[in-house]
């Protein structure tokens, strides 16, 4: 429901991290509701789907940085097979937790430096 776009830029895995949410297995089809469940599969449906829904769409996924390294892996991972650019953010500044001022012009900075035009 999107229309046509362009561009989709997706911001993910953060509270997975946070939150240690159950990782699940690689699987990239035939999805059960108790797969969705799990970090991996649902990664891996979310990108089908807009791959599926906006095949002309550049879409980006943006990783925030200081996550857990299987969280990591696993979005390259899942990129990799969609062919899904990832972004990975470097030196965010934060407050409790979250981009500070400086650190959301960083992303701003980060995310435009890796699109090209």
């Amino acid at each position: 429901r999107l229309g046509a776009p362009e561009l989709i830029l997706i911001c993910g895995a953060t509270n997975d991290s946070w939150a240690n949410s159950p990782i699940g297995e690689y699987k990239y089809a035939d999805w059960t509701a108790k797969d969705l469940k799990t970090f991996r599969p649902a990664m891996a449906e979310m990108l089908a789907d807009l791959r599926r829904l906006y095949p002309t769409a550049r879409i980006y996924f943006i990783l925030n940085d200081c996550l857990k390294k299987e969280i990591n892996d696993s979005v390259h991972t899942i990129c990799t097979h969609y062919s899904v650019p990832c972004i990975d953010l470097v030196s965010i500044a934060k407050q409790k937790g979250h981009p500070s001022i400086a650190g959301m012009k960083s992303i701003a900075d980060q995310v435009t430096g890796a699109i090209p035009p």
